[in-house]
């Protein structure tokens, strides 16, 4: 009997999932540092790097708020769904791209009403 039950503990042990790896490639693939991502999850950067390392449990409130600020899905970091990575990169680049065109597009206007500005002085 005693050899059954350690049989089941050590099963158990085995089937822990290890997000840890996926979390840090999508964070490296976004750029982001872990003090970044510490922050977003009110975390110590120690708290989060343990996470990371795969030195904790994470809790499914947890591992909700690392796949929201990683843009991602629970399902994909536990590894049950592909797919959700590339989009994920892309979805994240073609917002942070959108980001910087919106910015000098703001740039632009203002340097225009300034020299229109100029412009009317001189005249």
């Amino acid at each position: 009997m005693l050899k059954n039950f350690s049989f089941a503990i050590v099963k158990i042990k085995v089937m822990r999932v290890k997000i840890g790896l996926e979390i840090k490639k999508l964070r490296k693939l976004q750029r982001f540092t872990q003090e970044q991502i510490a922050q977003k999850l009110d975390l110590s950067v120690a708290g989060y790097s343990r996470i990371e390392r795969d030195e904790v449990n994470v809790t499914l409130d947890r591992l909700q708020e690392l796949s929201d600020v990683l843009g991602t899905t629970p399902e994909f970091l536990l590894g049950w769904e592909s797919g959700k990575e590339t989009k994920t990169v892309k979805d994240s680049s073609l917002d942070k791209i959108e980001r910087l065109y919106q910015d000098q597009i703001i740039q632009l206007k203002e340097e225009i009403v300034f020299l229109r500005k100029q412009l009317q002085t001189e005249a």
